[in-house]
């Protein structure tokens, strides 16, 4: 619909009667039009036709207001305050500034003319609510930050609206709509949230309403998208007043097992962010003197079982013994033959073998004097065992400049300094590109991306030990979840960008999924990979997962033995990470959500829902016709192509609907075209076999390494 509307054209414009001088204004003159308008979009139409407003529906209508900006808004203005007692004029006033607003330098110009002030009062008046939230959807939609965060500080009229009118449909999923959309611009960011705006949304309240409003049968699917995209967003701000309200927290958890694939990653997220206040770093370094007694107190009946089958000889313990018996020998040795050239050999060859392979330790004397032992270089050129490494790899790097870099490499991470040892790292590959521990050591730093290449790649060198396969393993499950969630969540349906997420939250799943069957049961991060495989599994086939887990009984089950573990070595409880919060949140907690919301995550991810927000509600009245069709019309086309630039709601392309489509799971066919043919690494950045076209690869190298596999069948094609 235009501006002007072509049904009004043959109609007399009444002009605009001037205010009396008397206390009361007079009724202008075109009231009595107004009042007979069939609905808010005539009304609208009509105030534009009476007031000479150009097309709002085109930029270059929209270009002509800015033109004449302090005219029409005096010219609108001057109308509210003479009709201030009639519904349907300020109503249809409101709406035209809520079509002004999808200009964004208009919408700022309203906002310094405190259009707010205008609005909000209008929320009791029962026959403007509509029209009201109409607008107020149409602006916090297209509105940018300071619109939002200016909205949320009248967040409680909107809050009191929804617990006094807690079964009027479309008052209800307008004002979650505004809500969300304001709610989420105070606290959907990486930076804590004003306390003041923060207090202004009246959080527990919110929440308790939204709750309300999402058990309802007639909850549409609008409705719920706004509400969860709300309760996703603020988890990490707002973690403590949603473990307040545990319907909120079941929510999340019962969302894991939603047909829709979106919903599923949104939700993890969710989980995770709610995790982070109460998380706390992970404690990887363990005491070789408890370790030792645990060991010769002798496993329990299950952990012994639990390792003999895996390989007493395989498990990391035992490796671990045998490095830590060679590393205190050699040790020795040199204090006496003082030969730091077979020091660093000895040194480079236990240090792919397992983790803590150079362990804190220094030679000791005992003062004859008082019996107590002291630190005593011995004549040797270092105190602390660690600050030997750098002298052996010097002693050694002529002759093996792989494992002198080996030797640099351990001693730099050990101090913390990884982007260095990243460095020496890079530049041995180049020597030596079939070393998978300079690899390893390069996936430790650097971005996600660069770390799960090298990962990837590492994992294609030959003779790993099982230290460097698993390390290189656990990176590429860590790397990839991380990029996986973070790309899905900011995909916005944008379809290719849907594919890549999903292709790096596949990969992690399937190395997580390897780690777990693969790696020892006391290797160090089993616990994490479990954490990793368990809740991905939730993201690629939650619907397919039972209320009772049985479907995870081989993840829930390893985890139990790898906690059992860390217990006994260490005698304390695996550190509370949050992805291990997280872990534990959804096992303890999703027979009871699913009872309290699978029906209604079962309705959200339903196509063709009763009540759906892309329907008309059958509570409209004529009053409420499709105003939000008419505010949300633009027409581009013959148009200048200047743009006016506005900013996007977050949850689809209108507030009136939401056309994306569900999502299941991604055909495997298509997360082939985001994993190169060689490695495997998934990424958005690979390159086509210039023959074939088929064969992907992340570079030269990949392609080089790939092609006695790949030649046969590329000059086939």
């Amino acid at each position: 619909m235009t501006g002007h509307g072509k049904e009004h054209k043959a109609k007399r414009k009444p002009s605009p009667t001037k205010p009396s001088t008397s206390g009361n204004p007079r009724r202008d003159a075109f009231a009595d039009d107004i009042d007979n308008a069939d609905g808010w979009t005539s009304t609208a139409a009509l105030l534009c036709s009476i007031f000479e407003l150009p097309d709002l529906s085109t930029r270059s209508g929209l270009k002509k207001v800015h033109k004449n900006f302090l005219e029409i808004y005096k010219r609108l203005d001057n109308a509210y305050t003479r009709n201030i007692e009639n519904d349907r004029i300020v109503g249809g006033i409101v709406g035209i500034y809520a079509k002004m607003c999808a200009d964004s330098l208009l919408r700022d110009r309203l906002f310094k003319q405190d259009f707010l002030s205008k609005i909000f009062p209008l929320l009791d008046r029962p026959s403007c609510c509509y029209v009201v939230l109409e607008a107020l959807c149409n602006v916090t939609h297209h509105g940018g930050a300071e619109v939002r965060l200016a909205i949320a500080k009248k967040a409680s009229p909107l809050i009191r609206l929804l617990e006094e009118q807690p079964n009027n449909t479309e008052t209800c999923e307008l004002a979650i709509v505004v809500l969300s959309h304001v709610g989420l611009a105070v606290v959907n960011n990486e930076a804590p949230p004003d306390p003041k705006l923060k207090k202004a949304l009246e959080i527990p309240a919110l929440l308790r309403v939204m709750v309300d409003q999402l058990k309802k049968p007639t909850a549409t699917r609008h409705l719920i998208g706004h509400a969860f995209a709300f309760i996703t967003g603020a988890a990490q701000h707002c973690s403590e007043e949603m473990f307040a309200c545990p319907l909120v927290v079941d929510l999340l958890v019962a969302s894991l097992r939603s047909e829709d694939m979106r919903t599923r990653c949104a939700a993890f997220a969710g989980i995770t962010d709610l995790c982070i206040a109460r998380c706390e770093e992970d404690c990887m370094l363990s005491d070789p003197r408890v370790r030792l007694a645990a060991l010769q107190r002798g496993f329990p009946p299950h952990l012994d079982r639990a390792l003999m089958a895996y390989g007493p000889e395989r498990i990391d313990t035992t490796i671990w013994l045998n490095v830590s018996a060679q590393y205190q020998k050699a040790m020795m040795r040199v204090a006496q033959d003082r030969d730091m050239y077979t020091l660093g050999q000895t040194l480079a060859q236990l240090i792919p073998k397992v983790e803590h392979s150079i362990g804190a330790g220094a030679y000791q004397t005992q003062d004859p004097r008082t019996g107590k032992f002291e630190i005593d270089d011995m004549g040797m050129p270092f105190k602390t065992w660690g600050d030997a490494l750098p002298m052996c790899a010097e002693s050694i790097r002529t002759t093996h400049p792989d494992e002198a870099d080996m030797l640099d490499c351990k001693y730099l991470v050990t101090q913390g300094r990884q982007p260095d040892a990243h460095i020496i790292a890079l530049r041995a590959i180049k020597r030596s590109p079939l070393n998978g521990f300079f690899y390893y050591i390069c996936s430790l730093t650097g971005d996600e991306a660069d770390g799960l290449r090298m990962a990837k790649k590492g994992l294609k060198c030959p003779h790993l030990t099982n230290y460097v396969r698993f390390g290189l393993l656990y990176r590429a499950v860590e790397h990839a979840g991380l990029m996986g969630i973070r790309t899905l969540q900011g995909s916005m349906g944008d379809r290719n960008k849907w594919v890549e997420g999903s292709a790096f939250v596949k990969s992690a799943w399937e190395d997580a999924k390897l780690f777990a069957e693969k790696a020892p049961p006391d290797t160090r991060n089993m616990k994490n990979a479990l954490y990793w495989y368990n809740l991905l599994s939730f993201v690629l086939h939650g619907f397919e997962i039972s209320a009772d887990l049985h479907e995870l009984e081989f993840g829930i089950g390893a985890l139990q033995i790898a906690d059992d573990i860390t217990v006994f070595f260490s005698e304390k409880q695996p550190s509370k990470t949050r992805m291990r919060l997280s872990h534990e949140l959804v096992m303890k907690r999703m027979a009871s959500a699913a009872k309290d919301w699978d029906k209604i995550v079962e309705h959200c991810a339903t196509q063709t829902l009763p009540g759906d927000a892309d329907a008309t509600s059958t509570q409209n009245t004529k009053l409420e016709d499709n105003l939000a069709a008419w505010l949300d019309e633009m027409h581009l086309d013959g148009d200048d192509g200047e743009d006016s630039s506005h900013d996007h709601c977050l949850h689809g392309q209108g507030h009136g609907s939401d056309q994306q489509e569900r999502i299941t799971k991604v055909d495997n066919n298509d997360l082939e075209l985001y994993r190169c043919s060689w490695c495997r690494n998934p990424s958005a950045a690979l390159k086509k076999c210039s023959s074939c076209g088929r064969a992907r690869y992340c570079d030269g190298g990949c392609q080089k390494a790939h092609w006695k596999k790949h030649k046969r069948f590329c000059k086939a094609t």
